[in-house]
């Protein structure tokens, strides 16, 4: 099944602003989705208000399996395997292994390859549509260091765009193209080829032992 991506305009519609049908609704989109490979344009804004791009290419799989390829303005992989988080940067050289736990749920890599009716059970959930486009709006029930709002859009059925905004007011935004869900993605497509003379900073090995 292929998706593009389209602008997604403001939805005023407010059909349920905290209702359970509304969490089981966004739960079973979420749970039917077994795998995406797709490009992304990713808009983030600082705090500061200064603006960064940035695109690429990314696969999932779930359970926890993703791989997330940008490649402007720099390229950059981060890699989710065996509950493990591989980070390779190829400006520096370097390769950082880190462990897959829940303080990374704020990306929506993490989120999408996830245990999406364990995830949610913390979030009050808000749907507003209209003929075209579904926005389920995310609010934490209680503090989180997550993100303050998340709201993950659905266009004409598809998943289109996430939109992340945290307690210190930086915004976050993925637009996906090219999308093709449930198609075949092998385990082997999420291993991890170290090129060589790397430095590896391995901040796993302490958690190993």
């Amino acid at each position: 099944m292929n998706a593009g991506a389209a602008p997604v305009k403001p939805v005023t519609a407010a059909v349920q602003e905290n209702d359970a049908k509304a969490a089981e609704k966004l739960t079973r989109k979420l749970e039917k989705i077994r795998t995406i490979s797709a490009k992304f344009k990713q808009e983030s804004i600082g705090s500061d208000g200064r603006i960064r791009e940035e695109s690429g290419s990314m696969q999932i799989k779930r359970p926890g399996k993703f791989r997330w390829n940008t490649a402007s303005p720099f390229e950059q992989e981060v890699v989710a395997i065996d509950k493990k988080i591989w980070m390779v940067d190829r400006d520096l050289h370097q390769v950082i292994i880190q462990v897959q736990d829940d303080r990374m749920s704020n990306t929506p890599a993490q989120l999408l390859s996830g245990d999406a009716k364990e995830f949610l059970k913390d979030y009050r959930i808000g749907l507003y549509q209209d003929d075209k486009q579904e926005r389920f709006a995310l609010t934490p029930d209680g503090n989180s260091d997550l993100f303050e709002k998340l709201d993950i859009v659905f266009r004409n059925g598809l998943l289109n765009s996430i939109e992340l905004r945290d307690s210190l007011g930086g915004r976050r935004r993925v637009e996906l193209s090219d999308v093709n869900f449930n198609g075949m993605i092998s385990d082997s497509d999420f291993r991890v080829e170290i090129p060589k003379g790397y430095d590896v900073l391995d901040q796993t090995a302490s958690t190993e032992q």
